[in-house]
């Protein structure tokens, strides 16, 4: 069947004659009788009654049934017809827990998408065991922790390195005398990080006294400010508080220092192939951008 067959006989039953039909496709009503007769002898069926006299057509039985299937023939025809109009969008759905979407992806997602105008992005921040749940019921395609937990069909591979640092005002003893006994635990913004850091934490910090546990590092800016405070946090966190508020510092540890902290991309073990596709262009498009960050160091390597 044609295209300006179904065309036609749809304009005809609109219209109840083929000459208005003809009038309003700007064809001959000779062209628009023909083109019913052909479309007829496909079908090998007769659509229109054509009576003497009468100026208004009706459908025979067998026209009324061809009906139906002629429009939606006629939609699915347009529809197709569209396709080579349209920009066909691929998706990436990402998870990252607080620190990293705020600390260190805050450019990457920008200019991914910059590069990749045909991608839609879908982005969450969770916990990084909501992250492997997630991956793990395929709700999200690739996550960044700091944590990994053992599901049965996540993979990981580490990203980046960086080492933790102190962040306190710039009048705090330590800052001059670099000695873990003047900072006060009971002064201190406390997040957990990490078996290994907790272990170190208590070894230098016997007293559970914190003045604040944060559960994300987004919080830290609401008490960071306060007289004596100090936190241990990821150098690139702190080096962004630091540029936010003239009065903190930051304070490498010399001497014994916390565990390095890693980041790691986790991914189902089972991806679908434009899957993988996406993340290793994303992972190219981070890694451009990241590699122009101080103070972090870069593992990754698509063939781990």
């Amino acid at each position: 069947m044609e295209f300006i067959d179904i065309e036609t006989f749809l304009a005809i039953v609109e219209s109840g004659s083929i000459g208005k039909a003809a009038e309003k496709l700007f064809i001959g009503q000779g062209t628009a009788s023909s083109r019913i007769k052909r479309l007829e002898d496909e079908l090998n069926i007769q659509l229109l009654f054509r009576q003497q006299g009468v100026r208004k057509l009706t459908l025979t039985p067998e026209g009324e049934y061809f009906l139906s299937i002629a429009k939606e023939w006629y939609s699915l025809y347009q529809q197709s017809m569209k396709i080579r109009d349209m920009k066909i969008y691929s998706e990436l759905r990402i998870a990252a827990t607080d620190s990293i979407n705020r600390f260190l992806f805050e450019d990457v997602y920008p200019y991914f998408m910059i590069k990749n105008p045909n991608t839609m992005l879908f982005l969450q921040t969770e916990h990084s065991t909501e992250i492997h749940q997630l991956i793990e019921q395929q709700a999200i395609d690739i996550g960044f922790v700091t944590t990994l937990h053992k599901f049965p069909n996540i993979l990981a591979k580490p990203v980046l390195r960086e080492n933790l640092v102190l962040l306190c005002h710039q009048d705090n003893p330590f800052v001059t005398s670099e000695n873990l006994k003047d900072l006060k635990p009971e002064d201190e913004i406390y997040s957990i990080y990490s078996h290994d850091y907790e272990l170190w934490h208590k070894r230098n910090f016997q007293s559970d006294r914190h003045k604040v546990t944060i559960g994300t590092l987004s919080m830290l800016n609401k008490f960071i400010l306060y007289p004596n405070t100090w936190a241990i946090v990821a150098h690139s966190a702190a080096d962004h508080l630091e540029m936010q508020h003239h009065d903190l510092v930051v304070v490498p540890f010399k001497k014994d220092p916390p565990p390095i902290r890693t980041f790691y991309l986790i991914y189902y073990r089972h991806a679908k192939p434009w899957v993988n596709q996406m993340t290793a262009v994303f992972m190219k498009d981070l890694i451009d951008v990241i590699s122009s960050f101080p103070n972090l160091e870069i593992v990754y390597t698509e063939n781990q």
